[in-house]
């Protein structure tokens, strides 16, 4: 089970330049992000998504453009990160964990997921912390978690959330693309995104087709090309 403490370190070591990918610790320009994946039997109580709530998308940001028109490629090098990541689900694509430190040592735990926006940050303010906290009162493991916490995300600028998607992507930059493949669902439609064959696929689909079926079009597709 991770240690709080562990996580710390290498939020820190990442943050310093010294990142890890086999640790999934990351980190450029003073920034550092640990990956864990959220949905894990075994993890310590402070690696959930409960109460957590969106701070922002990063398509509300101009100058992310050319690099929301690579997101598809950037899963890929978050699955390296967490290779046995679960992509694709009823409106979110994937959603991981993040421990973050920043150059200001701002600290504080983030979701960061693909959603029906793209990539997208979620969090927790004071209030939905303390309802997390009220109802896991005699839970050590994440009492002790809140005094590592320095920063409430919702309190980030616009400048400072737009500086944290970017460094975030570009520290996804240290590592490889992995293949994947995976369908999201919505009200009126699913969406096959994959990436395989250094191409990026990103196909709709009818609500009624099977996901079966649509698996069975992209080996055919692949086998043809």
């Amino acid at each position: 089970m991770d240690h709080i403490k562990n996580i710390i370190h290498q939020a820190e070591q990442a943050s310093q330049g010294n990142y890890n990918i086999e640790k999934a610790a990351i980190g450029v320009k003073g920034y550092g992000f640990v990956f864990r994946y959220l949905f894990k039997e075994d993890n310590p109580s402070f690696i959930t998504g409960k109460y957590s709530s969106r701070i922002c998308t990063f398509a509300q940001f101009r100058t992310l453009h050319f690099i929301l028109l690579q997101s598809i490629e950037y899963i890929g090098r978050l699955k390296t990160l967490l290779p046995s990541i679960e992509l694709g689900g009823y409106y979110h694509f994937f959603s991981v964990w993040v421990f973050v430190i920043t150059p200001t040592n701002k600290r504080f735990p983030m979701i960061f997921y693909y959603g029906k926006n793209g990539f997208t940050f979620g969090g927790w303010d004071d209030f939905l912390f303390s309802k997390l906290l009220k109802e896991e009162e005699d839970d050590k493991n994440l009492v002790n978690f809140i005094h590592y916490i320095n920063c409430n995300p919702f309190e980030l600028n616009q400048e400072e959330l737009q500086d944290l998607a970017k460094n975030l992507i570009l520290s996804l930059k240290l590592t490889l693309v992995s293949e994947f493949q995976g369908i999201t669902e919505q009200d009126s439609h699913k969406t096959l995104i994959a990436y395989l064959d250094n191409k990026e696929i990103v196909k709709p689909y009818p609500l009624e087709t099977s996901n079966d079926e649509i698996f069975n079009n992209l080996k055919k597709e692949n086998k043809k090309n």
